[in-house]
Parts: C-alpha cells; structure tokens; sequence
C-alpha cells in the first residue's frame, strides 16, 4: 500500500517535531540541573520527581519518533498488520 505524499509530508512534520521535544526537555533538564532557582521552581509545580517526568517524557517523544519514522520507511501492506512491512 503506497503513502500518499501529503501523509508523508505530515509524517516527516511530527517526526521533526517529536524530536524537537525531545531536544528542548532535554535542554530544560540540563539547565535546571545547573541552575537551583529554575530547579526550585519545577520542583514547586511538578513535584520532586520532575527530572524524571520530563526525561520520561522525552524519551517517549523519541520512541513515538522512531516508530512513526519506521512505518513512514516501511509502510504495512494490505494484508500486514500496522508495522509489519518489509
């Protein structure tokens, strides 16, 4: 079953994006890490558990990103299960 170019394009968007995230939590762990007051303050609204909350919440914006990338390269056929193709 072939992807229609417009769906790809959309595809290629949110893969970008999902990686986006992934980099901007990241850059948010590591300057809050470094900076006690920015710490402080993401401890106030998300609990002590943040660093874990935004590394959990990066790390499942990668995975959506690699898996919407594999089936964006092998795209399931008509008698595959989503994911499947090969």
């Amino acid at each position: 079953m072939s992807m229609a170019p417009e769906l790809g394009t959309v595809l290629e968007q949110r893969i970008e994006a999902l990686r986006g995230v992934r980099e901007r939590l990241n850059k948010l762990v590591d300057a809050a890490i470094e900076d006690r007051t920015l710490s402080a303050r993401l401890a106030a609204v998300m609990g002590e558990g943040w660093i874990s909350v935004l590394v959990h919440a990066g790390g499942a914006a990668a995975d959506r990103a690699v898996c919407m990338e594999f089936e964006l390269r092998h795209p399931a056929g008509p008698d595959e299960p989503k994911g499947g193709g090969s």
